[in-house]
């Protein structure tokens, strides 16, 4: 797939208020999340249109996904005000805060079960998640 295709997709992307989307050919595959695009695919792609483009013939599993333990409301921090507990890229300890889940009006933090380095986070400020649902990847 060529770029000027990929970004007609990215322009579709943007224009369609979703925020998610993916699309798989046979030697293809593009998944777009809010501002983050990520091509996996054979060919080196490169598009100066979006923030960050990773390519890579598969994805990086080298961690483990901390899950949510029930259905609540995910925050990355304990106000609004507030700096997230993570971000991609911090170290953490076991024990440390990664997150609140809200379920029936208690606050419950989730801790850290490992020492790590967070490496992506699914889970969106504000937005419910259920269980089991993978919520920050935590790797070596």
């Amino acid at each position: 797939m060529d770029v000027e295709k990929i970004n007609s997709i990215i322009d579709l992307f943007k224009a369609s208020g979703l925020d998610e989307m993916s699309l798989e050919l046979k030697d293809f595959k593009i998944m777009m999340k809010n501002n983050k695009l990520e091509c996996v695919t054979s060919n080196v792609i490169k598009n100066s249109d979006v923030k960050e483009l990773i390519i890579d013939d598969e994805k990086n599993t080298n961690g483990d996904w901390v899950k949510a333990p029930f259905v609540g409301t995910f925050y990355s921090s304990a106000s609004e005000n507030d700096k997230p507990y993570v971000e991609v890229g911090q170290k953490v300890s076991k024990g440390d805060v990664l997150c609140i889940l809200e379920a029936m009006k208690v606050m419950n933090e989730i801790k850290s079960d490992r020492n790590g380095t967070i490496l992506e986070i699914k889970a969106k400020n504000g937005n419910m998640v259920e269980f089991d649902e993978e919520l920050i990847l935590i790797g070596e």
